[in-house]
């Protein structure tokens, strides 16, 4: 028996929010916009209430410190140059 969690912040952002956040912090990163694909999906929502139901787990970091984090993570250990 496995359960599969949605781990999200169950707050919709919009992709330009995040693009224009993380900018702000890192003007040497180069971010190019392209159409998109018919495939891609428009709107995406999360629900963490399974997480909370089983785990009693309710803090959660907001995405501004996970860009952070996940950023600083990735410059430590990258793979790719950026």
């Amino acid at each position: 028996n496995n359960t599969i969690f949605n781990v999200c912040s169950n707050k919709p952002i919009k992709i330009t929010k995040v693009i224009d956040f993380f900018l702000k912090k890192n003007r040497s990163v180069k971010i190019s916009k392209i159409s998109r694909n018919r495939l891609d999906v428009k709107n995406t929502h999360g629900s963490n209430v399974l997480v909370k139901k089983i785990t009693s787990f309710y803090k959660f970091t907001n995405y501004k410190t996970g860009i952070i984090n996940s950023y600083n993570w990735y410059k430590k250990y990258k793979i790719y140059k950026i």
